[in-house]
């Protein structure tokens, strides 16, 4: 049982990080394609690209803890109900 676990565990892993590094590229070609073509300059590429990698990193972190944030809504309200007695 743990093994079948650890293995979906590490292909999820493999592929969220797949994913990270392959749209890094396709930002990045998206980019070279623009500045090539005078779309946009390289800085307000630079300026796009690094708003759209901290927005998803601040996105993950934060889907990443709503268990935690769950367990911490149950725990306060029990600490109410004991408060409440």
């Amino acid at each position: 049982h743990l093994k079948k676990r650890a293995n979906l565990f590490g292909l999820f892993y493999s592929l969220s990080t797949s994913i990270m590094y392959c749209s890094l590229g396709a930002l990045f070609r998206l980019g070279a394609y623009l500045v090539q073509k005078d779309k946009i300059t390289f800085e307000a590429f630079l300026l796009c690209f690094n708003c759209i990698l901290f927005g998803a990193q601040h996105v993950g972190q934060t889907a990443s803890m709503a268990p935690d944030y769950s367990k911490a809504i149950q725990a306060a309200e029990k600490l109410l109900e004991l408060l409440n007695r």
